[in-house]
């Protein structure tokens, strides 16, 4: 899994899935497994695939956010960051919803 992490920085398209499953690590069962090996196997057959990180060129960091009042998470209704196995607590409104977003982002880009 530490692996699959690692491989979402260039992959995005399975970044969804990767997490999904990194919540499971402590306490995996069959249908974990073959997840697991489902997306391994989609990975082996989409080479060439993922974004291309040249050394030579000056990227610029662009940050987004988006606010999910309601929660991501259909069992949790909680809201699952998109690069970790993190959940942030249901919001009270709209407004509190958006400003964690805000922060969020802001905490991601200056970690980056």
């Amino acid at each position: 899994m530490g692996q699959l992490i690692y491989l979402t920085v260039t992959r995005p398209d399975i970044t969804f899935s990767v997490c999904t499953l990194s919540q499971y690590i402590q306490t995996p069962q069959k249908p974990h497994w073959d997840a697991a090996i489902r997306v391994l196997k989609y990975i082996k057959g989409s080479p060439g695939q993922g974004l291309l990180l040249p050394s030579d060129n000056n990227l610029t960091l662009v940050g987004y956010c988006d606010s999910d009042w309601e929660g991501g998470c259909k069992t949790t209704r909680r809201t699952v960051l998109s690069h970790g196995s993190k959940k942030t607590k249901v919001s009270r409104s709209s407004s509190e919803a958006e400003y964690r977003a805000i922060v969020n982002t802001c905490l991601t880009i200056v970690w980056l």
